[in-house]
């Protein structure tokens, strides 16, 4: 696979997804660079030219957020997409409504309480079945 350089990879995509004035507020984790836009619709519509793009592994909208797939090296891109456009570093602007569904907002609290538990959960399973197994023999 050819290496696209990071700073040519941000702004195709950042023309895909339709340009700064399109970004609301975007930020990264590890893997992703996460934007919240104004208008989702142009971006849905380049979701394909955007997954075919060298260096993008997939994308992924959910909970109101437009998710590119980049791998490690998103924090590169979103830096240099930082430093090369007006958008900023804020984390989210107060002044836009979400439109986040009430019901996603929800589950999102759900899913941050129960995830850290889901490895505990599993490992008891496991000795439950183990301990079942060593009483039936």
């Amino acid at each position: 696979m050819r290496k696209m350089s990071s700073n040519n990879l941000g702004k195709r995509i950042l023309n895909l997804v339709g340009g700064e004035n399109n970004i609301v507020s975007i930020t990264h984790c590890a893997t992703r660079l996460r934007m919240r836009l104004s208008n989702t619709k142009l971006a849905s519509e380049n979701k394909s030219k955007i997954e075919d793009l060298n260096g993008v592994i997939s994308v992924v909208e959910k909970a109101g957020q437009f998710q590119v797939v980049i791998g490690p090296n998103v924090p590169t891109i979103y830096d240099e997409l930082i430093d090369n456009t007006s958008l900023n570093k804020q984390i989210e602007n107060e002044n836009v409504s979400d439109n986040t569904n009430w019901f996603l907002k929800v589950m999102d609290v759900v899913a941050g309480i129960f995830t850290p538990l889901l490895p505990l959960l599993a490992g008891s399973g496991v000795f439950r079945g183990l301990v079942l197994l060593a009483n039936s023999i």
